[in-house]
């Protein structure tokens, strides 16, 4: 399977697990649309231990979607709360898009926004 960044999604300033299950059940269809089929049923789908990540909707959710293929604290793929050498995004994503966002500060969060998808688009195979 091809390193590709399927989407970026802003999420509300608060998040809770119903929001959560919304957002993967509006928006993950949409990105695995882009994946060849073949591919798209060996995907494991991963996420970090964060509260919402973790309420009963979503991972009855992900049992329905990614039955078997999810790593969270509650699938069959156990997943530390906090593993950030295991995590790219936490090695490496989030560092880069604060040093490309925070070159000049954003003046406000629609110029934030615009420079998180700035650093997130910007981003090539070899990066990933």
């Amino acid at each position: 399977m091809d390193t590709n960044i399927l989407g970026l999604v802003i999420l509300p300033n608060i998040l809770n697990g119903v929001a959560y299950k919304e957002f993967l059940a509006e928006n993950l269809p949409n990105f695995l649309e882009e994946v060849p089929l073949a591919e798209r049923n060996r995907i494991i789908f991963q996420q970090d231990g964060a509260g919402p990540h973790n309420a009963r909707i979503v991972t009855d959710y992900l049992n329905e979607q990614f039955s078997g293929r999810w790593m969270g604290r509650y699938s069959l793929i156990p997943w530390p709360a906090r593993s950030p050498d295991l995590n790219p995004l936490d090695f490496f994503l989030w560092g880069y898009c604060k040093e490309v966002i925070y070159r000049k500060l954003p003046e406000d969060i629609e110029d934030l926004n615009a420079k998180l998808h700035q650093a997130i688009w910007n981003i090539d195979e070899d990066m990933l």
